[in-house]
Protein backbone atom coordinates (compact mmCIF):
# COMPACT_ATOMS: atom_id res chain seq x y z
CA UNK A 1 0.00 0.00 0.00
CA UNK A 2 1.64 3.56 -0.94
CA UNK A 3 1.48 5.94 2.21
CA UNK A 4 3.10 9.06 1.98
CA UNK A 5 4.15 11.66 4.71
CA UNK A 6 3.08 15.42 4.37
CA UNK A 7 4.13 18.22 6.41
CA UNK A 8 2.33 21.89 5.46
CA UNK A 9 4.72 24.13 6.94
CA UNK A 10 4.13 27.85 7.92
CA UNK A 11 6.36 31.15 9.98
CA UNK A 12 5.05 34.20 11.18
CA UNK A 13 6.76 37.02 8.85
CA UNK A 14 10.49 37.74 10.70
CA UNK A 15 10.49 34.75 12.61
CA UNK A 16 13.15 32.04 12.41
CA UNK A 17 10.53 29.32 13.83
CA UNK A 18 7.95 27.21 11.57
CA UNK A 19 4.77 25.62 12.64
CA UNK A 20 3.16 22.05 10.82
CA UNK A 21 0.28 20.52 9.81
CA UNK A 22 1.13 16.74 9.37
CA UNK A 23 -0.66 14.43 7.60
CA UNK A 24 -0.40 10.45 6.45
CA UNK A 25 -1.85 9.74 3.56
CA UNK A 26 -2.18 6.60 1.83
CA UNK A 27 -3.87 4.76 -0.87
CA UNK A 28 -6.67 1.76 -0.43
CA UNK A 29 -9.81 0.21 -2.65
CA UNK A 30 -11.37 3.82 -2.02
CA UNK A 31 -8.87 5.68 -3.37
CA UNK A 32 -6.01 7.78 -1.90
CA UNK A 33 -7.08 8.64 1.90
CA UNK A 34 -5.57 11.85 4.41
CA UNK A 35 -5.47 11.81 8.19
CA UNK A 36 -3.90 14.45 9.91
CA UNK A 37 -1.52 12.74 12.82
CA UNK A 38 -1.35 16.24 14.99
CA UNK A 39 -3.11 14.73 17.88
CA UNK A 40 -0.91 11.75 18.15
CA UNK A 41 1.77 13.68 18.94
CA UNK A 42 0.93 15.62 22.02
CA UNK A 43 2.95 18.79 22.69
CA UNK A 44 4.93 17.86 19.83
CA UNK A 45 2.42 18.91 17.32
CA UNK A 46 2.59 22.43 15.13
CA UNK A 47 6.28 22.42 16.28
CA UNK A 48 7.42 19.24 14.52
CA UNK A 49 8.54 17.56 11.43
CA UNK A 50 7.18 14.07 11.03
CA UNK A 51 10.43 13.52 8.90
CA UNK A 52 13.52 14.19 11.29
CA UNK A 53 16.34 13.17 8.97
CA UNK A 54 19.34 16.07 9.11
CA UNK A 55 21.51 16.86 6.09
CA UNK A 56 24.32 14.97 7.30
CA UNK A 57 22.12 11.68 7.45
CA UNK A 58 19.92 12.36 3.90
CA UNK A 59 20.17 8.31 3.23
CA UNK A 60 18.62 7.37 6.46
CA UNK A 61 14.83 6.88 6.58
CA UNK A 62 12.43 9.07 8.76
CA UNK A 63 9.22 6.31 8.42
CA UNK A 64 9.13 2.51 7.41
CA UNK A 65 6.14 0.17 7.13
CA UNK A 66 5.13 -3.42 7.91
CA UNK A 67 2.96 -6.10 7.45
CA UNK A 68 2.04 -8.40 10.47
CA UNK A 69 1.49 -11.83 10.45
CA UNK A 70 -2.16 -11.11 10.86
CA UNK A 71 -1.90 -9.19 7.86
CA UNK A 72 -2.44 -5.73 9.62
CA UNK A 73 -0.54 -2.56 8.67
CA UNK A 74 2.01 -1.15 10.77
CA UNK A 75 3.68 2.54 10.70
CA UNK A 76 6.84 3.53 12.43
CA UNK A 77 7.28 7.38 11.83
CA UNK A 78 10.50 9.67 13.72
CA UNK A 79 9.37 13.28 14.22
CA UNK A 80 11.48 15.78 15.21
CA UNK A 81 11.14 19.58 16.20
CA UNK A 82 11.42 22.22 14.55
CA UNK A 83 15.24 24.31 14.16
CA UNK A 84 14.53 27.08 15.89
CA UNK A 85 15.25 29.03 18.89
CA UNK A 86 17.84 27.05 20.85
CA UNK A 87 18.29 24.80 17.77
CA UNK A 88 18.63 21.58 19.72
CA UNK A 89 15.70 19.33 18.16
CA UNK A 90 14.94 16.31 19.48
CA UNK A 91 13.51 13.23 18.04
CA UNK A 92 10.44 11.37 18.64
CA UNK A 93 9.35 7.59 17.73
CA UNK A 94 5.49 7.19 17.30
CA UNK A 95 3.98 3.93 16.06
CA UNK A 96 0.64 3.54 14.34
CA UNK A 97 -1.69 0.83 13.09
CA UNK A 98 -4.56 1.42 10.53
CA UNK A 99 -7.84 -0.64 11.34
CA UNK A 100 -11.13 0.04 9.71
CA UNK A 101 -9.36 3.03 7.47
CA UNK A 102 -8.36 5.04 10.76
CA UNK A 103 -4.55 5.25 12.08
CA UNK A 104 -4.00 4.97 15.84
CA UNK A 105 -1.36 5.58 17.96
CA UNK A 106 0.11 2.34 19.53
CA UNK A 107 3.31 3.75 20.99
CA UNK A 108 5.36 6.60 21.29
CA UNK A 109 8.48 7.13 22.59
CA UNK A 110 7.71 10.32 24.48
CA UNK A 111 6.05 8.94 26.71
CA UNK A 112 8.53 6.86 28.40
CA UNK A 113 10.30 9.11 30.18
CA UNK A 114 13.86 6.49 29.24
CA UNK A 115 14.18 8.24 26.05
CA UNK A 116 14.16 12.04 27.68
CA UNK A 117 17.56 13.24 26.51
CA UNK A 118 18.63 16.89 25.22
CA UNK A 119 19.48 16.30 21.64
CA UNK A 120 17.68 13.24 21.01
CA UNK A 121 17.77 11.22 18.03
CA UNK A 122 16.62 8.06 16.54
CA UNK A 123 17.17 6.20 14.03
CA UNK A 124 15.63 2.43 12.73
CA UNK A 125 18.37 -0.21 13.23
CA UNK A 126 18.20 -2.93 10.58
CA UNK A 127 15.60 -3.76 8.46
CA UNK A 128 11.71 -2.65 9.39
CA UNK A 129 10.73 -1.29 12.75
CA UNK A 130 12.18 -4.23 14.93
CA UNK A 131 14.83 -2.28 16.43
CA UNK A 132 15.33 1.29 17.22
CA UNK A 133 18.68 3.15 18.01
CA UNK A 134 18.41 6.48 19.89
CA UNK A 135 21.48 8.74 21.13
CA UNK A 136 20.91 11.79 23.06
CA UNK A 137 22.85 13.52 26.31
CA UNK A 138 21.88 14.78 29.69
CA UNK A 139 21.07 18.15 29.36
CA UNK A 140 17.25 17.37 30.13
CA UNK A 141 18.60 14.17 31.67
CA UNK A 142 15.84 13.20 35.11
CA UNK A 143 18.73 10.64 36.33
CA UNK A 144 20.12 11.08 40.02
CA UNK A 145 23.58 12.08 38.32
CA UNK A 146 22.26 15.30 36.29
CA UNK A 147 21.19 17.03 39.94
CA UNK A 148 25.26 17.49 40.19
CA UNK A 149 25.95 20.41 38.10
CA UNK A 150 24.75 22.91 35.79
CA UNK A 151 24.41 22.00 32.04
CA UNK A 152 23.46 24.31 29.05
CA UNK A 153 22.67 23.29 25.76
CA UNK A 154 25.82 24.02 24.60
CA UNK A 155 27.77 21.51 26.93
CA UNK A 156 29.39 20.06 28.15
CA UNK A 157 27.32 16.98 28.61
CA UNK A 158 27.16 13.19 28.78
CA UNK A 159 26.09 11.30 25.96
CA UNK A 160 24.71 7.75 25.67
CA UNK A 161 23.75 5.69 23.26
CA UNK A 162 20.33 3.22 24.03
CA UNK A 163 18.60 0.27 21.78
CA UNK A 164 14.65 -0.43 21.46
CA UNK A 165 13.08 -3.65 20.49
CA UNK A 166 9.24 -4.00 19.41
CA UNK A 167 7.80 -5.98 21.13
CA UNK A 168 4.29 -6.24 19.55
CA UNK A 169 2.54 -3.31 19.59
CA UNK A 170 5.38 -1.42 21.85
CA UNK A 171 9.23 -1.00 22.77
CA UNK A 172 11.10 -2.27 25.35
CA UNK A 173 14.50 -0.76 26.34
CA UNK A 174 16.99 -3.54 25.69
CA UNK A 175 20.05 -1.85 26.20
CA UNK A 176 21.80 1.55 27.69
CA UNK A 177 24.79 2.75 27.79
CA UNK A 178 26.89 6.08 28.17
CA UNK A 179 29.89 6.65 26.28
CA UNK A 180 33.30 7.38 27.93
CA UNK A 181 34.29 10.92 27.92
CA UNK A 182 35.98 13.26 30.26
CA UNK A 183 33.39 14.84 31.32
CA UNK A 184 31.46 11.67 32.04
CA UNK A 185 34.17 10.69 34.18
CA UNK A 186 33.97 13.73 36.13
CA UNK A 187 30.05 13.26 36.93
CA UNK A 188 30.39 9.70 37.66
CA UNK A 189 33.24 10.81 40.54
CA UNK A 190 31.46 13.49 41.98
CA UNK A 191 28.11 11.17 42.43
CA UNK A 192 30.54 8.64 43.68
CA UNK A 193 32.30 11.18 46.21
CA UNK A 194 28.53 12.43 47.14
CA UNK A 195 26.98 9.33 48.21
CA UNK A 196 29.68 7.72 49.57
CA UNK A 197 30.72 5.33 47.36
CA UNK A 198 34.61 4.98 47.95
CA UNK A 199 35.09 1.40 45.71
CA UNK A 200 33.24 3.22 42.78
CA UNK A 201 34.96 6.75 43.12
CA UNK A 202 38.40 4.49 42.95
CA UNK A 203 37.11 3.02 39.67
CA UNK A 204 37.60 6.54 38.09
CA UNK A 205 41.22 7.60 39.08
CA UNK A 206 44.59 6.49 38.50
CA UNK A 207 45.70 6.09 42.09
CA UNK A 208 43.36 5.83 45.39
CA UNK A 209 45.40 8.66 47.29
CA UNK A 210 43.37 11.34 44.77
CA UNK A 211 39.75 10.34 46.46
CA UNK A 212 41.69 11.14 49.50
CA UNK A 213 42.53 14.54 48.06
CA UNK A 214 39.01 15.33 46.49
CA UNK A 215 37.80 14.61 49.92
CA UNK A 216 39.37 16.92 52.26
CA UNK A 217 39.06 19.33 49.53
CA UNK A 218 35.34 18.97 50.12
CA UNK A 219 34.18 17.35 46.99
CA UNK A 220 31.94 14.81 48.95
CA UNK A 221 30.10 17.60 50.08
CA UNK A 222 27.82 18.75 46.70
CA UNK A 223 24.63 18.61 47.92
CA UNK A 224 22.81 16.83 45.11
CA UNK A 225 20.25 19.44 44.80
CA UNK A 226 21.96 22.64 44.76
CA UNK A 227 24.30 22.24 41.37
CA UNK A 228 27.27 23.50 41.67
CA UNK A 229 29.40 24.34 38.18
CA UNK A 230 31.88 22.01 36.00
CA UNK A 231 33.06 22.39 33.27
CA UNK A 232 36.28 22.30 30.94
CA UNK A 233 37.57 26.04 30.30
CA UNK A 234 39.01 25.82 27.17
CA UNK A 235 36.00 25.31 25.53
CA UNK A 236 34.81 21.69 26.76
CA UNK A 237 37.27 20.20 24.63
CA UNK A 238 37.85 16.38 26.13
CA UNK A 239 41.76 16.49 27.63
CA UNK A 240 41.64 19.72 28.87
CA UNK A 241 41.47 20.23 32.64
CA UNK A 242 38.34 19.93 34.45
CA UNK A 243 36.98 22.83 36.92
CA UNK A 244 34.27 22.33 40.16
CA UNK A 245 33.20 25.53 40.79
CA UNK A 246 32.39 25.65 44.90
CA UNK A 247 28.87 28.25 44.89
CA UNK A 248 31.00 30.52 47.48
CA UNK A 249 31.07 33.60 45.27
CA UNK A 250 32.52 36.75 46.65
CA UNK A 251 34.60 39.94 45.34
CA UNK A 252 33.32 43.19 44.14
CA UNK A 253 34.80 46.02 42.00
CA UNK A 254 34.57 43.92 38.60
CA UNK A 255 36.60 41.08 40.26
CA UNK A 256 34.69 37.91 41.19
CA UNK A 257 36.26 34.63 42.67
CA UNK A 258 35.34 31.36 43.71
CA UNK A 259 37.16 28.45 45.17
CA UNK A 260 37.79 25.59 42.99
CA UNK A 261 39.24 22.45 42.23
CA UNK A 262 40.83 21.43 38.86
CA UNK A 263 41.01 17.76 37.36
CA UNK A 264 43.59 16.76 34.94
CA UNK A 265 41.98 13.44 33.41
CA UNK A 266 44.18 10.78 31.48
CA UNK A 267 43.19 9.54 28.33
CA UNK A 268 45.22 5.90 28.18
CA UNK A 269 42.74 3.66 28.71
CA UNK A 270 39.22 3.65 26.98
CA UNK A 271 37.56 4.95 29.81
CA UNK A 272 39.27 8.69 30.90
CA UNK A 273 40.83 8.39 34.34
CA UNK A 274 41.02 11.47 36.70
CA UNK A 275 44.83 11.88 36.75
CA UNK A 276 45.35 15.29 39.03
CA UNK A 277 43.17 16.85 41.86
CA UNK A 278 44.29 20.02 42.88
CA UNK A 279 42.71 23.61 44.92
CA UNK A 280 42.46 26.68 42.98
CA UNK A 281 40.73 29.86 43.33
CA UNK A 282 38.76 31.00 39.75
CA UNK A 283 39.01 34.27 38.87
CA UNK A 284 36.21 36.82 36.87
CA UNK A 285 38.18 39.79 36.36
CA UNK A 286 39.74 41.88 33.48
CA UNK A 287 41.58 39.13 31.98
CA UNK A 288 39.23 37.00 31.37
CA UNK A 289 38.47 33.81 33.55
CA UNK A 290 41.23 31.40 34.92
CA UNK A 291 42.00 28.93 37.91
CA UNK A 292 45.03 30.00 39.79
Amino acid sequence: MPIVLVDFLSAAPGSECFFTKSYVTWKDSGGWQAQSVDQFLDEDAGTRLIRAIPPTAASEDGARSIVTPDGSLRLGIIHSGAECGSGAPEDGYLLLGLRNGQWSPLWHSTKDERTRFGHRRIAFAGQGIDSLHLTGDSWLRHDAQRRLFHESNSGPHRHFEQTWLRTGDSYELADEKALPSAYNTLVEFEYALSTGDRVSAERLVVNSGLVDTAVSLGLNEIPLAERWYGYCPENYVDGSPYIILINDLTGGNGVATRSGVQLAIAHATEDPLISAVDACRYYYDNSGTHCD
